[in-house]
């Protein structure tokens, strides 16, 4: 097969090439594929051995090649399900001077070409929608009816990798509260709004008009209001049938015919995933700002904090940082929805109106308390680390039987809710421990902790603050409540305790770690490799800690010595904290460098 795309006039363009999804008609699944215009016809290959071409006199499209074509999907001939998805205008562009036949005018000549054999009704549907949309994707979306769509995002559900949805009682009563208020016609119908029990700072629309939020999301989020912003953005995504235009142009057109005509998701084995994949254009996420910022304003809820939010993460995670894929933390919400300076300013700059909060304070502590226990500090790097349990909880209890005014045997089971994730226990035992001994720094450190894990973070702070006035000298309430801070975006706040915690102690690791992850958001990337090597010259198994230095490194120009940290981080403890996403992210670093683990 010849290796050189055309020109328009027909001259060889040696190197011009497109990416394209290939589906082979028999099952729903599609694979990434490169294209190229060669002189005999569409060249279609992969890393796999595959390679195609494509006749341009047999080639069929979807819907014609007209001046506004965006997503064009095209068939070897009329009568067969293979398709090839190229998302790319000038692609249309120059193939309509190759192949006439698929333009506009060319159908009008040649009468409408059927892209499969699903019949003429098909063809038609299909035509007269891209009559008003030249996005196959969007055209079949609209086409799958109500039922196949909510089946469709059924499947979607249960391949993603978390299953448990989070349902506390209050915390979900909360988040119905909030969809009712921006979608006041969703009120008594079954929920359309999602939290999993997932570690990972997302929130997606799935075919269908529901809504997923993560439990990461819900704990980076400052306010309510910034959680209000998200959601209502990701119902303008299902109220504009991105997702499943997404899914159109991951697995292939006629895999989502299929479903469109029979009403079942069909093979879409992988769809969550293949979801969690696929990236916005600009062009949706301005349609769902659209439909976010009237959400918004007609439930008298402030834009300003949705802005913010993408702001704020925008900032923190640095444009030239590497991008792990999802064996590290690819999904994020960066990934599935672009963002740019211009969307951002263009939300901020939107008229003023008279807002209220979206939720009451004790509300949306219930919402970040849905996931019960399970609910971490979304953000595997900050959890502060455990105390050594007691001595079991059968003899704390016989402890507090003895002498129920001390307070030794209440800590001491507080530190078991601890270990087994009991926060809410763990918070009353450390309170009854207050009450019994109020000039303990220690006990209120450690229910700041409690609360903390929680995802409480203006009582985590409380605590530390009354610890560190009863203990000036307290470096861990210091480092801990810096931590707490840069949960809360306040860096400044950050730096200063984490600062202070480090200048009474050298050799608080905690405290240099929380500091080098502000490093790296601020883009200090020798300050954060810094202090990332101070915490290993105490904690060298810390595989999580060689894997951030590395990526301090990498930013350097140091690509040899960021190899050796990737190595080393492969070489740590798998006991270490957060070991298995460690070495996930390094494995898939070096392989990306193109050296060996």
């Amino acid at each position: 097969m010849r290796s050189d795309s055309t020109t328009t006039n027909g001259d060889a363009l040696p190197g011009h090439r497109w990416q394209g999804r290939y589906s082979d008609g028999r099952s729903a699944a599609s694979r990434s594929v490169t294209v190229m215009l060669d002189p005999d016809g569409v060249a279609v290959r992969d890393d796999t051995g595959l390679e195609l071409v494509w006749p341009y006199a047999r080639l069929s499209s979807a819907t014609p090649l007209g001046p506004d074509a965006r997503d064009i999907v095209l068939s070897p001939h009329a009568k067969t399900a293979e398709t090839l998805f190229i998302p790319d205008p000038a692609f249309a562009k120059t193939l309509a001077t190759i192949a006439p036949h698929l333009t506009q005018s060319g159908y009008r000549k040649t009468g409408l070409r059927f892209a499969a054999p699903f019949g003429i009704a098909a063809a038609v549907a299909i035509g007269t929608v891209t009559l008003f949309d030249l996005s196959p994707s969007k055209a079949v979306a609209r086409l799958i009816p109500q039922g196949a769509r909510d089946a469709l995002g059924k499947s979607v559900l249960e391949t993603l990798p978390a299953q448990r949805t989070c349902d506390v009682a209050d915390g979900r009563a909360a988040l119905d509260a909030l969809v009712v208020r921006l979608r006041p016609d969703l009120k008594d119908k079954a929920h359309k709004v999602s939290v999993l029990d997932w570690g990972l700072e997302n929130a997606f629309a799935v075919p269908g008009g529901s809504v997923v939020l993560t439990r990461a999301i819900i704990a980076k989020a400052a306010s309510a209001d910034e959680i209000a912003g998200v959601l209502a953005h990701e119902m303008g995504h299902g109220l504009e049938l991105h997702p499943e235009a997404g899914l159109v142009r991951g697995v292939g057109f006629w895999a989502l015919v299929q479903t469109m005509f029979t009403g079942s998701p069909g093979a879409l084995g992988n769809a969550g995933t293949l979801l969690m994949q696929l990236a916005y254009t600009r062009a949706y996420e301005r349609e769902a700002d659209a439909i976010a910022l009237r959400l918004l304003r007609d439930a008298e809820i402030d834009f300003k904090a949705f802005a913010g939010f993408f702001r704020r993460m925008e900032q923190g995670r640095g444009r030239s940082r590497p991008q792990p894929n999802a064996r590290g933390r690819a999904s994020d919400i960066f990934q599935t929805h672009p963002s740019s300076p211009e969307r951002i300013d263009t939300i901020e700059k939107q008229q003023p109106y008279a807002a209220r909060p979206a939720l009451t304070e004790a509300q949306w502590q219930a919402l970040r308390r849905i996931c019960g226990t399970s609910i971490d500090t979304a953000n595997t790097d900050i959890k502060p680390k455990t105390t050594a349990p007691g001595s079991g909880m059968d003899q704390a209890e016989a402890r507090i039987r003895a002498n129920p005014t001390a307070a030794t045997g209440y800590a001491e089971r507080a530190q078991i809710h601890m270990r087994e994730r009991r926060f809410a226990d763990a918070i009353k035992d450390y309170s009854t421990a207050i009450e019994r001994d109020k000039g303990s720094a220690f006990y209120r450190y450690e229910r700041g902790r409690a609360h903390q894990n929680a995802s409480d973070f203006p009582s985590a702070i409380a605590d530390y603050s009354e610890a560190i006035k009863l203990n000036p000298r307290y470096s861990n309430a210091f480092a801990a409540r810096g931590a707490a801070h840069r949960l809360q975006n306040r860096p400044r706040d950050a730096r200063t305790d984490l600062d202070e915690a480090i200048a009474i102690n050298p050799r608080n690791d905690y405290a240099l770690y929380q500091r080098g992850l502000i490093n790296a958001a601020e883009q200090r990337w020798a300050d954060s490799e810094s202090d990332f090597s101070r915490v290993l010259a105490a904690q060298r198994s810390y595989a999580l800690a060689h894997v951030r230095r590395a990526e301090a490194l990498e930013q350097l120009k140091r690509r040899d010595d960021a190899i050796t940290a990737y190595r080393d981080a492969l070489g740590a403890s798998p006991s270490s904290p957060d070991a298995a996403v460690a070495f996930g992210i390094a494995r898939d670093r070096l392989k990306s460098l193109g050296a060996r683990e």
